[in-house]
């Protein structure tokens, strides 16, 4: 039975496709699924899914930190460190600000 629930679902995807893409060549087919197997789009849909749930301004910052600092953004552990004191910083302002 799980074998014929992955052939469905890849029969299901097939059309999936051949309906959204069926106008584009072989050639543009290939390219969107080359793109969509980057990292860089799996990280941008990785992000878009964690977006779509309520965060608050915090999380989002400290998210945006994170990913700058996965990707190597601040160069150095130092500037990572200073800016993940200047996030801390913000907040605490902004928390006595209310």
């Amino acid at each position: 039975m799980k074998m014929n629930k992955i052939k469905m679902n890849k029969i299901n995807n097939e059309i999936i496709d051949e309906l959204e893409n069926g106008h584009l060549t072989k050639e543009e087919r290939k390219l969107k699924i080359k793109v969509r197997n980057r990292n860089s789009y799996k990280k941008f849909e990785k992000i878009l899914k964690w977006l779509q749930k309520k965060r608050t301004p915090k999380e989002i910052l400290w998210k945006i930190h994170n990913i700058i600092d996965e990707m190597g953004g601040y160069k150095y552990r130092q500037t990572s460190d200073w800016a993940s004191e200047s996030l801390v910083l913000l907040m605490e302002d902004i928390k006595n600000e209310k």
